[in-house]
């Protein structure tokens, strides 16, 4: 998108028609802007012979010369800072505007401090993922605005949908920019609740999110395509990254569609018996599921003579090397891509038309069930579902009914 440049030149003078008793002039800083001028006075006075004009500096031997420079600058650098916040959103700025935001009582409302505020505030919660979330609207916006003194005010209506113009034009999908809006709202919506800012900048009454197309589409496959997936994994020849893969997808499928990071965190002490029981971390849901005999021999695989009530089941954490919750959840991430991509390659060995991923062992385990009838109801309470809608985007094709709540029709 190209932006409106302002043609605005500021600078540092005596201001030479005005002189004091002592002979001195005003240094100030002028702006020029087509033809006009404005000027802020420094707060300093200056003799002809203390100021080369030529080189716009103080000259070498003039008492207090740094605080004078330092001082000069750093307005000059505040007024050049609101000409470039303009530039880049593209709008026109007067000298009298320019003033205005210059001397305007300075409110510490700018939006990427207060992202980092909420990233950091997320963070301390042990809220990784929501922290995650944050960051990347933030980093989004930046790619459109990188301007630090970017404020709430700033972020009105035109700039939210010259925004979604820009992210469209480079691809970003619809499901994407949705999740992108939405946070941006929240953050207003937390910052006006914190008082930060007047509900009267509030922009997401004018633009709207559910612009966004948001329909997911069910990747799905089959209860023949499942056991092939599982016989993959049962067999010895496989490549061992492949291997893992299928067998990741089988015990998701298995144990009501387990998020793969939870999977990660299961120890051997939530194993009772033939049953598992842990918190989604998304939600804080517990849950206590019948593990099923091919679940349980993966499980019984892992439970070495080595092995302590305390380890991980799956190959993916050391408890002494990721401790934290950032370093658990980013190295959940960079496993989840390894898995994803070894299971696309299982999916292709295996001709399955829908690429493999983790979410797809979570999708066929809701459209498997909901064949069987089980209801929908009982499926967004497995797969851990705070709103409805989510669990009906997985089973837009299929009728639910309640006949049954065992995850003994998974197979």
């Amino acid at each position: 998108m190209e932006r409106k440049k302002n043609s605005i030149n500021i600078r540092l003078g005596l201001y030479k028609s005005k002189v004091n008793k002592k002979g001195e002039h005003p240094l100030v800083i002028f702006i020029y802007s087509k033809g006009r001028r404005k000027v802020i006075s420094s707060g300093f006075q200056l003799l002809p012979s203390e100021w080369n004009d030529k080189m716009r500096s103080v000259r070498i031997g003039v008492i207090n010369k740094s605080e004078i420079e330092e001082v000069s600058n750093q307005k000059k650098m505040d007024l050049q800072k609101i000409v470039s916040k303009y530039n880049y959103l593209g709008k026109r700025l007067s000298l009298e505007e320019l003033i205005h935001q210059y001397k305007k009582p300075r409110i510490e409302n700018f939006i990427y401090p207060y992202f980092d505020l909420e990233i950091a505030r997320l963070r301390r919660a042990e809220k990784i993922r929501n922290a995650t979330v944050y960051k990347t609207a933030k980093n989004v916006m930046k790619s459109y605005c990188a301007d630090e003194r970017l404020t709430f005010q700033d972020v009105d209506f035109r700039f939210l949908d010259e925004m979604a113009i820009f992210l469209k034009a480079r691809g970003v999908g619809q499901g994407s920019m949705s999740n992108y809006f939405r946070t941006i709202r929240a953050l207003f919506n937390k910052a006006i609740r914190d008082d930060e800012i007047d509900r009267s900048v509030y922009p997401f009454l004018k633009f709207s999110v559910s612009q966004f197309k948001t329909e997911t589409i069910p990747r799905t496959i089959t209860k023949e395509e499942v056991h092939e997936v599982i016989n993959y994994y049962l067999a010895e020849e496989e490549n061992e990254k492949t291997k893992l893969a299928a067998e990741v997808f089988t015990f998701i499928y298995l144990t009501g569609g387990i998020n793969f990071k939870d999977l990660t965190q299961l120890t051997f002490k939530q194993i009772n018996g033939k049953k598992v029981s842990y918190f989604r971390s998304k939600t804080g849901r517990a849950y206590q599921l019948v593990l099923q005999p091919v679940a349980m021999n993966i499980i019984k695989k892992y439970k070495t003579a080595n092995k302590i009530d305390a380890d991980y089941i799956f190959p993916f954490l050391d408890r002494e090397i990721h401790i934290t919750p950032t370093q658990i959840n980013d190295r959940s991430k960079k496993c989840l891509g390894q898995i994803n991509k070894s299971l696309k390659i299982v999916g292709q060995e295996l001709d399955i038309s829908i690429p493999l991923t983790t979410y797809v062992a979570r999708h066929s385990l809701a459209s498997n069930l909901c064949n069987n009838g089980v209801s929908v109801k009982v499926i967004q309470n497995l797969l851990g579902h705070t709103r409805l809608e989510t669990t009906n985007s997985y089973l837009k094709n299929f009728d639910a009914g309640e006949i049954d709540r065992h995850i003994s029709h998974l197979l």
